[in-house]
């Protein structure tokens, strides 16, 4: 098989899983409003889902490290492993500086009594100090599993594991949701919630640990050789995607916080599902993207302009191609899915 016809088999194989994991992701978002509404009501649903707004928010502050990290990780394997393996040992070193800040913001929201804004207090069910462990033990469980594995899932990238990294994706996002209906049908409260929430994700993330363990040994232990002045270096050097990466969670998640905190939890389930479909193509975008992340990172590591410019002009087809196709397609739909 040529190398074109690899790339295009790669390619293929991703872009199918791609597609199944976000259409995964509309049917659970879809079937997510009206299970939780029944069996939740909507002070607990919408105190949920800005208790969900404030951890993502939260984790925008190592977010952009674990990026960073990933994709010098991945101009690394090409150029120099010696260098990589250092950076990806001295990573933990900015996991853990990163992490405690978030524990310590958490902490002065409760502090402050900014975990108000969070909960609807007319609901005896709810309380401010419920919020705040779940928000705990949600942070805790990210910086202990999530935050590092999910550096080393970035380097699955250069390794040619997407597909596979795409398929662990998914599983995160089924266990997650499942997490969520199991709650609401048993009527957990927001702490239990929390609880069975991170260890659905945790697992799937520590599980994934073994499974890269397995099938790339010779990268491990991957903490040998961690160096703290490499791991403070980095962080530095990460400061702008974090930034980017706040400001861009700040129209995300801080919106929803804003609904919360100005209209009350409950009307927040109703600007969520919302802002489900539009954000649909965003999604889109990125699914015909990612298949092609391994050879963009080969080709500029490599200094191959030629084959950059032509895996670009592939993505500007396949864009067009894909995303005008699926709006004319959606247009019939969108008043069905609304109602």
């Amino acid at each position: 098989m040529s190398k074109s016809n690899k790339i295009e088999h790669r390619v293929l194989k991703t872009t199918a899983v791609s597609f199944l994991s976000t259409g995964l992701s509309i049917i659970l978002q879809l079937i997510t409003v009206p299970i939780c509404l029944r069996y939740w009501g909507k002070s607990t649903f919408g105190t949920w889902l800005a208790i969900s707004a404030a951890y993502t928010m939260l984790r925008t502050i190592d977010g952009g490290f674990t990026s960073f990290v990933g994709n010098k990780l991945n101009i690394l394997y090409h150029k120099d492993q010696v260098k990589m393996r250092q950076v990806m040992a001295s990573a933990v070193w900015g996991v853990i500086l990163l992490g405690s800040l978030q524990i310590i913001i958490v902490l002065i929201l409760y502090l402050t009594h900014s975990m108000n804004l969070l909960v609807d207090t007319h609901d005896a069910n709810i309380t401010t100090r419920q919020a705040m462990l779940g928000l705990v033990i949600m942070s805790i469980t990210w910086i202990l599993s999530g935050s590092y594995i999910g550096i080393l899932h970035r380097f699955l990238i250069p390794v040619g594991m997407l597909y596979q990294l795409l398929w662990w994706m998914l599983l995160l996002q089924f266990s997650q949701s499942l997490a969520i209906f199991i709650s609401a049908y048993y009527q957990f409260s927001i702490f239990s919630t929390a609880i069975f929430f991170a260890g659905a994700q945790a697992f799937v993330y520590l599980t994934s640990a073994f499974y890269i363990k397995h099938k790339l040994p010779q990268y491990f232990p991957w903490l040998q050789g961690a160096s703290f002045s490499v791991g403070i270096r980095e962080i530095y050097n990460s400061t702008p995607m974090t930034i980017n990466g706040m400001v861009q969670q700040f129209g995300n998640s801080g919106l929803v916080l804003l609904v919360s905190a100005m209209l009350g939890p409950a009307m927040v389930p109703v600007y969520s599902t919302m802002r489900t479909l539009s954000n649909l193509w965003t999604t889109v975008t990125n699914i015909v993207t990612a298949p092609l992340l391994p050879d963009i990172v080969r080709f500029h590591s490599t200094k191959e302009p030629d084959k950059f410019n032509a895996v670009h002009k592939t993505h500007m087809v396949l864009m067009g191609i894909i995303i005008n196709l699926s709006l004319l397609i959606a247009y019939p739909l969108i008043e069905l899915l609304y109602a």
